[in-house]
C-alpha cells in the first residue's frame, strides 16, 4: 500500500528562536509544497533548461575582452577625447609584413602592402589605417627594414569587431605568389585568442571536473543514484547560468572572464549544496522511512536553511564587486549574483521534487564498498576535536601563526593587469606581438598617450613653440626612448623645420603629410581648445617599475598656457590601482557586513560572525601568499605549465576574497548549526567540548567531501591556458582546502573550547 504522506511539526529545538525558526519553517514549507507536486516542478524545470539551451551557444560571442574601463578616470576620459577629436583609436589589428628578400623599400613589397591597405580601407568596419607607405611614419618599419607594420583601427563594439575579424585578416593577407609573408596581432586578435582559449578551457575543465566529481560522490554516497543527483544539479545549474549570463548581456557589458566565474559558481555551489541536502535527506529518510515528504521537509528546513544562508552570503559577497567602476570587476559581480540566484532556485524547487520522486530509490545501485555505520563515519573527526580541545591555546597559536607565515609573501605583491603574455607560449598572436616589440620600436602597443590642450590656434607660432617645449620636457624624462608627434612624423626632418613649415607654409604641404599631421593636431573649435597628441615611448613595459613614475611625471609637467592629460595602458594601470586602493575597502566592508548579518541572523550571536570573519581572512591571506610565492616568483612553472610574468593580477585578490568568503559559508553554517543543535539539546548543564566534538563528528565527513568536490571543480580551472584563470582556480582551491581542513578541523574547535558558552553571546543557551 502506498504510504500516506504527512507533514510533522518542526522539532522544538529548531523553533525556540523566531528568526532561525522562520527561515527553517519557510524552507520546510517550500520543500513540502514542492514535494506534493513533484512532477509539475520536474517538468517545468525540464522545459526551462530546454529553453535556456539555445542561449548557451550564443553567450561567448557577446562577452567582452579587456574590461578595465573607468569613465571617471583621467586615462579613459583622455582616450575618449583622442578617439572623438583626433579620430585615433586603439591598434585593433596589426599586420606585420616581411619582405622575401632585400627590404621593405622594394617595389614588390610596396605594391603588395598598398594593395592590402586599399582592400581593408574599403571595409565598413575600418576607421583608419596607418601604413609606412602612406604616412611615412618611421616607427612602422623594423630596425633591419625587412618588416613593416600596418595598424588598423576599427569601429563598432567588441563582438562586431570580432565578427569582422576573419574577413579583415583575409583582406590583409598578401598573395602567396608574392613571397611576402604576414603575421597578425592587435587588441582584437588578443581578445579573440583569449575567448577561444577560454572556451576550450571550459570544455576541457568540465570534461575533467564532472567525471572526477562523480568518482568523489560515489565514494561519499557509496551509491550510483545518490552520486548522480549533485552532478545532474550541477549540469542544470550550468546551463541556466550560461543562459542568465547571455540575458545579462542585453542590459550590460559583461567580461569574457565572467563565464569562468559563472561556471565555477554554478557547478561548485550546485554540487556542494546538493551534497548537503541529499546527505541530510538520506539521514532523515532513515529516521522516518514511511514518510518521504516529511524527510524532504526536514532536509530543507535544516540543510536547506544552511544552503540558503550560504547562497545569500555568496550573492551578497559578489554584489560587493559592483562597487567597482571597472567593467571587468563589476560584471563579475553581476554574473555572480545572477548565477547564485538561479542556482538557489534550482536547489529549492527542483532538488526536493527529484528527491521525493526517488524516495528510497536514492539508495539504489549501491557500490560493493560496504557502508560505514553512521556512528563510525565521524569517529576520526571526533578524536581530532578532542585532541585539539585538550590544548586549545597551543593549537590557536601554532595554526594561526602558520597561516600568517604562509600569508607573508602577500606583503610583497606587485600588482598589475595582464596583457598578451597571459596567453600560452606558441599562440600565434602572442608570437607576433613579441616580434612587434622586439623588431620594431618597443612597447608601441602600450605607450603613454598624452594630449596637450592650448588656447587659440594650435598652428600659431607661439603655440607650436610651446608644444615643442613640452615635447622636449617629455623626452628628458628618465626611461623615455622616443616621442611620436607632429614634430617627428617625418624621418630626417628636424622638429624646428617642421615647426617652420606648419607656421608658414602649412597649406602647401603634401596631402599625405597633412593627413599624417591631422593624427596629431586638432584645431580649436567653439567650446574646445586646440589639441596636440604626443605618443611617448618607454624603455619599459606598461607595468615596469619606472613606468608608473613616468605617468605621474607626465601629469605633473607644468608649462604655462597648456593643460596636459595622460592616457595609455600605463596610465590605465595607475588609475586602476588608485581606484582599487580607494574602493576596495568599501567592497571588503560590504562582504564583511553581509557575512556578519547573515551569521547573526542564523545564530543570534555576535561572537560567531566576528570569529568566522577573522578565520576566513586567515585562510584567504594564506592563499594570497601562496599565489605570490608560486606565480609572481615563478615557482613550479614546469609543473603548472605557465610563464612567470613577475607580477600578480591586481584584481585577483579582490575577486578571490568575494568568491571564497561566500563559498566558505557552506562549511561555517553547516558546522556551527550542528554544534548549536548539540548545545541546545544538552541544555545549560551540557559540555561545550562534547557539543563541538559531536558537531564535528556529524559534519566533518560532509564538509571534507564538499570541500574536495569544490576543489575538483575550481581546480579544473587551474589547468587553464590563460594565466589569470589558472591563478584564480588554484588560489581558490588552496583557500578552500585550508578553510575546510586547518580552519574547520583545528581552529574552530580550539576557539570554541576557549570561548565556551560565550560563543553564543548575547543569546543564553
Amino acid at each position: 500500500m502506498t504510504p500516506r504522506f504527512r507533514v510533522r511539526e518542526t522539532r522544538p529545538e529548531a523553533t525556540h528562536e523566531c528568526v532561525r525558526a522562520y527561515a527553517a519553517s519557510v524552507l520546510s514549507q517550500l520543500g513540502t509544497f514542492v514535494a506534493r507536486r513533484p512532477w509539475r516542478f520536474v517538468v517545468a524545470h525540464a522545459v526551462l533548461v530546454g529553453l535556456c539551451a539555445p542561449l548557451v551557444a550564443d553567450v561567448l560571442p557577446r562577452l567582452k575582452g579587456g574590461g578595465f574601463e573607468d569613465g571617471d578616470a583621467e586615462s579613459w576620459q583622455t582616450k575618449d577625447l583622442i578617439e572623438r577629436e583626433l579620430g585615433q583609436g586603439e591598434a585593433d589589428v596589426v599586420a606585420l609584413y616581411r619582405a622575401p628578400a632585400g627590404s621593405v623599400d622594394d617595389v614588390e613589397v610596396l605594391g603588395e602592402v598598398l594593395a592590402a591597405v586599399t582592400r581593408v580601407e574599403a571595409h565598413e568596419r575600418t576607421k583608419s589605417v596607418d601604413c609606412l607607405y602612406t604616412t611615412g611614419a618611421p616607427w612602422l618599419v623594423s630596425f633591419d627594414r625587412q618588416r613593416t607594420a600596418v595598424i588598423v583601427t576599427l569601429t563598432g563594439v567588441e563582438h562586431e569587431k570580432q565578427q569582422a575579424l576573419p574577413q579583415l585578416l583575409q583582406l590583409l593577407a598578401p598573395a602567396p605568389s608574392s613571397g611576402v609573408t604576414a603575421e597578425f596581432t592587435g587588441i582584437v586578435l588578443v581578445n579573440e585568442a583569449a575567448a577561444r582559449i577560454i572556451a576550450r578551457d571550459l570544455v576541457r575543465g568540465e570534461l575533467f571536473a564532472l567525471p572526477l566529481t562523480l568518482l568523489v560522490l560515489l565514494w561519499v554516497f557509496r551509491g550510483v543514484i545518490a552520486a548522480l543527483l549533485p552532478v545532474l544539479m550541477g549540469v542544470c545549474a550550468n546551463v541556466v547560468a550560461f543562459a542568465a549570463l547571455r540575458t545579462l548581456t542585453f542590459f550590460s557589458e559583461v567580461s569574457i572572464f565572467a563565464i569562468n566565474i559563472a561556471t565555477l559558481l554554478a557547478l561548485g555551489l550546485a554540487i556542494d549544496c546538493s551534497l548537503f541536502v541529499v546527505t541530510r535527506f538520506r539521514e532523515e529518510l532513515r529516521r522516518t522511512p514511511d514518510d518521504v515528504v516529511d524527510a524532504v521537509s526536514r532536509s530543507m528546513g535544516s540543510a536547506g536553511r544552511a544552503v540558503f544562508f550560504s547562497g545569500a552570503v555568496v550573492a551578497l559577497s559578489m554584489m560587493a564587486l559592483m562597487a567597482m567602476p571597472q567593467m571587468l570587476i563589476r560584471s563579475l559581480g553581476y554574473a555572480g549574483v545572477v548565477v547564485v540566484a538561479c542556482t538557489l532556485l534550482l536547489m529549492i524547487f527542483l532538488l526536493p521534487a527529484v528527491l521525493v520522486l526517488l524516495g528510497h530509490r536514492v539508495e539504489a545501485l549501491p557500490l560493493p564498498l560496504g557502508r560505514v555505520a553512521p556512528e563510525r563515519e565521524g569517529a576520526f573527526f571526533f578524536r581530532v576535536a578532542k585532541v585539539v580541545m585538550h590544548r586549545p591555546l597551543l593549537v590557536v597559536v601554532v595554526v594561526g601563526g602558520g597561516l600568517l607565515v604562509l600569508a607573508a609573501p602577500f606583503l610583497r605583491m606587485i600588482p598589475s593587469i595582464p596583457d598578451f603574455h597571459a596567453l600560452p607560449v606558441g599562440e600565434p598572436v602572442r608570437d607576433a606581438t613579441d616580434s612587434f616589440n622586439r623588431d620594431f620600436l618597443p612597447n608601441q602597443l602600450t605607450p603613454h598617450d598624452v594630449v596637450v590642450s592650448v588656447e587659440g590656434d594650435v598652428f600659431a607660432p607661439a603655440n607650436l613653440r610651446t608644444l615643442l617645449a613640452v615635447q622636449r620636457q617629455m623626452e628628458a624624462l628618465p626611461g623615455v626612448i622616443g616621442v611620436q608627434s607632429v614634430f617627428t612624423a617625418q624621418k630626417g626632418v628636424s622638429p624646428e623645420t617642421v615647426l617652420e613649415l606648419l607656421a608658414t607654409r602649412r597649406s602647401a604641404l603634401d596631402p599625405a603629410l597633412r593627413a599624417l599631421l591631422a593624427r596629431f593636431l586638432s584645431e580649436a573649435r567653439p567650446g574646445r581648445s586646440g589639441l596636440a597628441r604626443f605618443v611617448v615611448m618607454s624603455s619599459e613595459g606598461y607595468n615596469g617599475s619606472h613606468t608608473a613614475a613616468q605617468v605621474r611625471s607626465l601629469r605633473a609637467l607644468h608649462v604655462e598656457g597648456v593643460t596636459i592629460r595622460v592616457a595609455g595602458p600605463p596610465a590605465v594601470l595607475v588609475d586602476l590601482l588608485d581606484r582599487l586602493a580607494a574602493r576596495a575597502p568599501l567592497s571588503l566592508a560590504i562582504v564583511g557586513v553581509a557575512m556578519f548579518l547573515v551569521l547573526f541572523v542564523a545564530f543570534r550571536s555576535v561572537v560567531v560572525p566576528i570569529k568566522a570573519i577573522v578565520m576566513n581572512c586567515l585562510s584567504m591571506t594564506a592563499s594570497f601568499g601562496a599565489l605570490v610565492w608560486v606565480f609572481q616568483d615563478g615557482r613550479l612553472q614546469g609543473v603548472l605549465h605557465y610563464e612567470c610574468m613577475g607580477f600578480t593580477d591586481a584584481t585577483t585578490p579582490l575577486v578571490m576574497f568575494c568568491l571564497v568568503f561566500g563559498l566558505s559559508m557552506d562549511y561555517e553554517v553547516l558546522l556551527l548549526g550542528r554544534i548549536r543543535e548539540e548545545v541546545v539539546r544538552a541544555g545549560p548543564s551540557g559540555s561545550t567540548e562534547d557539543a563541538v566534538a559531536i558537531g564535528l563528528m556529524k559534519t566533518g565527513r560532509t564538509i571534507t567531501s564538499a570541500a574536495l568536490l569544490l576543489i575538483v571543480v575550481v581546480g579544473a580551472f587551474g589547468f587553464s591556458e590563460v594565466l589569470g584563470m589558472k591563478t584564480l582556480g588554484l588560489g581558490i582551491a588552496v583557500s578552500v582546502a585550508l578553510d575546510a581542513t586547518v580552519v574547520r578541523a583545528l581552529l574552530v574547535p580550539a576557539t570554541m573550547k576557549l570561548l565556551g558558552r560565550f560563543n553564543w553571546w548575547p543569546t543564553k543557551l
